[in-house]
């Protein structure tokens, strides 16, 4: 099996067909097979699968249990060369499946572990499709909400690189980066077994960072590679604003202890309540979130 195409559905009935009729209509050209892991759906995503796409091979949670914890149960699963992770509202506007292998093979000697497409909006325009790990710094300066001296400035710096899409200056068709957007994420399985799965302590958001990160320690690169694009609609998640700052913030503190280490955690939680406070009467839902950040 060249591909094991892996997709966490919850309640994504709505967009997961599209992806589906787009993921066979486009993919051709080598051994592939589909996972859906569906996170106890109660819109009828499993049965329209069912019902519609019977070769897509069906894994029920049977709860809510995480994006993490859903990738790792078809992960474990597969015995392809390689995993494709892919959100539920995507869509598939050419052969991008193997053009990721492809890739992959003909760049084997890189060291590359990871590597996702260039991210597009439904009309078209250019989305975030990868990112730099987030540190103390860039929490201060692009999260404070405050007129920090030069902030546009340390802004542009900050985010420069990944949202300038600088390819093939040394004729190569892919760009080093810190970590790509889970949306879509084509990884070696082999450097899955040696690295890690997903982190289970996260529940939603941040994990990919971490898998990232991880790779990065054990010397194995994640890339952007510019010869495909991937529409993403990002509403996948489809919950009310305060489930995702909960789970956001929650998630952001794993990380920071995980990769930046305890000390570092605590001053993001310190920054955190400088800001709620500065800004009171100004923030909405200030003692919740407060309550969230310091898990009271």
């Amino acid at each position: 099996m060249d591909v094991s195409v892996i997709i966490v559905s919850y309640n994504s009935k709505q967009y997961i067909e599209k992806t589906l009729n787009s993921l066979y209509k486009q993919t051709n050209g080598l051994d592939f097979e589909v996972f859906v892991v569906d996170n106890g759906s109660l819109d009828g995503t499993v049965e329209m699968i069912k019902q519609e796409f019977q070769q897509v091979k069906i894994l029920e949670t049977g709860q809510n249990s995480g994006f993490a914890k859903a990738n790792n149960i078809a992960i474990r699963m597969s015995e392809a060369k390689y995993v494709f992770l892919l959100n539920p509202d995507t869509v598939l506007i050419e052969n991008s499946i193997k053009k990721f292998y492809d890739f992959m093979e003909d760049y084997s000697s890189e060291n590359i572990g990871c590597c996702g497409g260039l991210l597009l909006n439904e009309d078209m325009s250019a989305q975030i499709s990868y990112g730099i790990f987030p540190s103390l710094l860039s929490m201060t300066v692009l999260d404070s909400g405050a007129s920090v001296p030069f902030k546009n400035q340390l802004r542009k710096i900050l985010y420069s690189f990944r949202n300038k899409y600088k390819f093939g200056k040394d004729g190569k068709k892919y760009k080093k980066v810190d970590y790509v957007c889970g949306a879509d994420m084509f990884i070696r399985k082999d450097i899955l077994d040696n690295a890690g799965l997903f982190d289970e302590d996260f529940f939603l958001y941040f994990e990919e960072m971490e898998l990232c990160y991880r790779m990065k320690r054990k010397g194995y690169k994640s890339v952007i590679f510019s010869e495909t694009k991937i529409i993403h609609s990002g509403s996948s998640a489809g919950e009310a604003s305060m489930f995702k700052f909960r789970e956001f913030k929650k998630s952001e503190l794993i990380y920071f202890e995980k990769c930046c280490g305890r000390f570092i955690r605590n001053l993001v939680k310190i920054f955190y309540l400088i800001k709620y406070t500065l800004n009171f009467g100004f923030e909405n839902n200030y003692l919740e979130k407060i309550r969230i950040i310091y898990g009271l």
